[in-house]
């Protein structure tokens, strides 16, 4: 078998002496046991592999039991000896042993961690960095699919499950988990004596969870939980723990290329966030290419990317808080609200619609739909703009069209009604708004929508749902946002209470921004990881291995200094001890 090169084995495997190794295929081990199975994202298919640490079975168990979208990250030991690359012993071989990065039956490609076909060596390639509100898929992704892809999208969404995840999010995650484990584990991917211990850790990336084990009944007849593997979560997460017990909720998967160089990097260099969500623009607006213009190089010159910055706008006056236009405002696609797994599951608005437009009474349907729980809270919150156009300012907008069945029947009945915009709003016509809405989708959140409408001059309507973030849990509720319930249905009752408290209102939104400043530091987002992955892989997987976190980003040249001075100390001490206890 063909091995890599040294250059081209991925950077942060070279720091902890591991040996990543170019595999195209199945990763298998002679002798090692039965084989098991796991579903690829790649393939589609069943790669046959055979997992090779102690808990082995547990992750069976999991993969079997859960029957839903899962992967497994496999750290293993190189075979060394037919390495055509090393004809001498290195220094250190004795003492350390090679490890490959094995995802789903294949190892990593390059320091990104993609790998097989399909991928790409654009370092700026996030077709999922998007906030789920404003993607709405990939024109050609069509033609690329296999159809062993397709089937699996179909087994989805026989499941209710949202949409089908891409390879990339796959790969970013795993490579998140790697890149961690190589930063705050060094010693565990030591070899002992000549040897290493295998170990694998089970993850999903979809925008939530989505097993059947999520129903009470389901799970007291087919999920023994206390025999699973922990399985860390990269999107959206339920915030009742009981739901899923041995979910683990991590770092989501969208932040990781704001830190992830820093997170590889032997010193600090920069505290700016290397991804686009959490940048705050460069030039000013005006300056940026028009979003209608037909001859722009792509769609994301579109999307709603990006930090508002007073600096960025032509005219400050138009953003100070007394001259923001008192309205709601949401543009966002017409998505089911969770899957069928879990009990608040609504549809997408086309039923509804349907009825609507046959209606004789269009105006009394609406008010009618508004007060039924059968609807999702971002159809709601368009039918009370349509109700009330003084109040709300909320439409749906497909970014990029729509492939979904019933397409064009759709896009009629939208355009229709009213209840479709047709034209983009950027930040400088989103910035004008006192009050913002973020409305969770097919994962019950938005992602990375939240923190961009955090940062705007109005305030953050915050759609608190059964489900969280990884970055959640440092929002507070009247402090960060207003909370809005999961129905949307106190939506016209907090507008009110805004209205009535201007200078809470302001306080809060002067509050989210602060946050905003803060939480984007490259720091503190490696911190923010730390806390949401390192110690959870710590606690549930490799316990007894994992360093401060100080002590993992401190600068090389600074540690060697305070080691000399420790070193120093050291010897005066013993010196000065000596001095004493001498006669």
């Amino acid at each position: 078998m063909r091995r890599a090169r040294w250059w081209s084995i991925p950077r942060a495997c070279v720091v902890v002496a591991c040996a990543c190794v170019v595999v195209v295929g199945v990763a298998s081990r002679a002798g090692s046991g039965a084989a098991h199975g796991v579903t690829s994202a790649l393939g589609g298919g069943f790669l046959k592999k055979p997992w090779m640490s102690t808990t082995s079975s547990a992750v069976q168990t999991t993969l079997t039991q859960y029957d839903g979208d899962l992967h497994v990250l496999s750290c293993v030991a190189r075979d060394r000896s037919d390495d055509d690359d090393v004809d001498e012993k290195e220094d250190g071989d004795d003492e350390r042993v090679g490890v490959t990065w094995v995802l789903d039956g294949q190892t990593f490609r390059d320091a990104r961690g993609r790998f097989g076909r399909g991928s790409s060596d654009d370092d700026d390639h996030d077709e999922d960095e998007d906030d789920r509100d404003d993607a709405d898929g990939d024109d050609d992704a069509e033609e690329r699919r296999s159809a062993s892809e397709i089937r699996q999208e179909e087994r989805q969404k026989a499941r209710g499950a949202h949409r089908l995840h891409s390879p990339h999010r796959v790969t970013r995650a795993a490579g998140l988990v790697a890149s961690t484990i190589e930063r705050y584990f060094p010693s565990r991917l030591r070899g002992r004596n000549g040897t290493f211990e295998p170990f694998e850790v089970v993850f999903e990336v979809s925008d939530a969870p989505s097993s059947p084990c999520l129903q009470q009944d389901y799970a007291l007849k087919h999920c023994d939980f206390e025999q699973w593997a922990p399985i860390f979560a990269f999107g959206s997460a339920p915030k009742d723990a009981k739901l899923l017990p041995p979910l683990v909720p991590s770092t989501l998967s969208v932040l990781e290329k704001c830190f992830g160089r820093a997170l590889k990097a032997k010193r600090f260099l920069s505290d700016e966030p290397g991804c686009d969500f959490l940048s705050y623009p460069e030039i000013k607006y005006s300056e940026a290419a028009d979003c209608d213009n037909p001859d722009a190089p792509s769609r994301a010159a579109c999307r709603y990317h990006g930090l508002f910055s007073i600096d960025a706008v032509d005219d400050e006056r138009e953003y100070a808080w007394d001259n923001l236009i008192p309205r709601v405002v949401w543009r966002g696609s017409d998505y089911v609200f969770l899957s069928k797994n879990y009990e608040g599951f609504k549809g997408n608005a086309l039923e509804a619609l349907r009825d609507i437009a046959a209606s004789s009474n269009r105006t009394r349907a609406m008010e009618s739909y508004v007060k039924s729980p059968d609807i999702g809270p971002r159809l709601r919150a368009v039918l009370m703009s349509k109700l009330k156009p003084s109040k709300f300012d909320a439409r749906f907008f497909n970014w990029g069209g729509t492939s979904a069945p019933n397409a064009e029947e759709r896009s009629a009945l939208g355009k229709h009604l009213g209840v479709d915009a047709d034209k983009h709003l950027g930040e400088v016509e989103f910035g004008r708004y006192k009050y913002h809405l973020d409305l969770g989708g097919g994962g019950g959140t938005t992602w990375s929508g939240v923190i961009p409408k955090l940062s705007m001059p109005g305030v953050l309507f915050h759609h608190e749902t059964i489900m969280k973030d990884s970055y959640f849990d440092s929002l507070l509720p009247w402090v960060h946002y207003v909370p809005i319930r999961e129905d949307a249905s106190d939506l016209e009752e907090k507008l009110a209470w805004a209205e009535h408290h201007p200078h809470q209102t302001r306080q809060i939104s002067l509050n989210a921004d602060a946050w905003v400043r803060n939480f984007r530091r490259a720091k503190n987002l490696l911190r923010h990881n730390y806390e949401k992955l390192a110690k959870p892989l710590g606690e549930r997987v490799l316990k007894g291995y994992l360093i401060p976190f100080e002590r993992a980003h401190a600068d090389p040249k600074t540690a060697r200094v305070r080691e000399r001075a420790a070193l120093a100390s050291v010897r005066v001490d013993t010196t000065t001890t000596t001095t004493i206890t001498t006669p």
